[in-house]
């Protein structure tokens, strides 16, 4: 299994929370720690604004009630799907 990203770990918070108003940073924050370990390090805040930005640029997130909130857009469900969907396999050509 691979090592999921910093940005795969914020959608998934994002749509593990289910804030109507979107998902803080902080409780966003909370839920990467509790679920993924190894995450508690000293650069992991300037990571977790990083892959906030490129959410908000690539149309997978938008913001919330407020700044410090987010969303998942249409984009961003989609993306989620995808990347639950077990990959096909490869047939041997004869």
């Amino acid at each position: 299994m691979k090592k999921a990203t910093t940005f795969e770990m914020c959608v998934r918070a994002i749509a593990a929370l289910k804030d109507r108003k979107g998902a803080s940073t902080i409780a966003m924050k909370k839920w990467i720690h509790a679920n993924y370990p190894g995450t508690e390090y000293a650069g992991f805040a300037k990571i977790f604004k990083k892959a906030l930005a490129k959410g908000l640029a690539g149309d997978v997130m938008c913001a919330g009630a407020s700044s410090m909130r987010f969303k998942l857009t249409v984009n961003g469900k989609k993306t989620l799907i995808a990347w639950d969907k077990p990959p096909k396999k490869k047939s041997k050509k004869k």
